[in-house]
């Protein structure tokens, strides 16, 4: 994805969210939140 695409609202949430998880080394919280990031057709690079 281009650096300056927008993402939309929810996928942004969700991208925070996981952050946060990943913050907390809530490993399963994180991994979750990736397969429904997925869901929506986007893919997650850590």
């Amino acid at each position: 994805m281009p650096r300056n695409a927008r993402l939309p609202t929810e996928i942004r949430r969700l991208l925070d969210d996981r952050m946060n998880a990943r913050a907390a080394r809530d490993w399963s919280r994180a991994d979750a939140l990736r397969d429904e990031i997925a869901a929506f057709g986007w893919e997650v690079q850590d």
